[in-house]
């Protein structure tokens, strides 16, 4: 299907079943009218309902959340348009048509994080439309010259020490850093909410902070 509108998820490894997928895409498809794509990025596709277009992980290395960061990449397969990402572990219980629908100043809006909304984004829910590539390429340059720390950390869900961070040496651990300061961008923000869904769009000042 062409379309311009896409809803994205990703499932790695056995946190999530194929069962969270297909819920998902049941959710969407009784809230949103609007003509779209639904696209799973996966490694195992099994037991994903037929109608989910499946493409698999352009990177390897990554592990669960951090997958999130294939997202970014400057060309994602034949992903044209406007993204919209959900966690598996999202409920959609309205019409979800506005997320598309709606006009910020900003190319990339998410959430507001509950625990810290005023310096912080929740990545379980994103809307992207334009090239942001460079935070992908950040992610690696760093890790790659040891600046940025992995470690391993208990993950009560998991039931084992399996959870992945990485930290930078001036940011507590949990938080990727989307390094959006550099020169000239201005497409996000953290202060200014455009809508009653609580999303974030305007200009950036500083550095920003996404909980994945």
């Amino acid at each position: 299907m062409d379309s311009d509108k896409n809803v994205v998820c990703i499932k790695w490894g056995d946190k999530f079943s194929a069962d969270y997928v297909n819920k998902l895409y049941n959710m969407v498809q009784r809230n949103l009218s609007l003509k779209h794509r639904f696209i799973c990025l996966t490694e195992d596709p099994t037991d994903l309902n037929p109608n989910i277009e499946v493409f698999p992980f352009t990177r390897n290395d990554l592990e669960y959340c951090w997958n999130k960061l294939v997202l970014f990449e400057k060309k994602l397969y034949n992903i044209n348009g406007t993204i919209l990402f959900f966690d598996l572990d999202v409920v959609i219980i309205n019409s979800i048509d506005d997320l598309f629908l709606f006009q910020p100043k900003s190319e990339f809006a998410s959430v507001k994080d509950w625990g810290f909304p005023d310096r912080c984004l929740n990545a379980s829910i994103m809307r992207m439309n334009g090239n942001f590539d460079y935070i992908i390429e950040e992610f690696y340059r760093l890790r790659a010259s040891g600046q940025l720390m992995e470690s391993r950390e208990y993950d009560d869900y998991l039931g084992s020490f399996d959870k992945v961070t990485y930290v930078l040496p001036d940011i507590p651990p949990l938080i990727f850093y989307l390094v959006l300061w550099r020169s000239g961008m201005d497409n996000i923000s953290i202060n200014t909410t455009e809508s009653e869904n609580n999303l974030v769009s305007g200009k950036l000042v500083k550095k920003l902070q996404v909980w994945l």
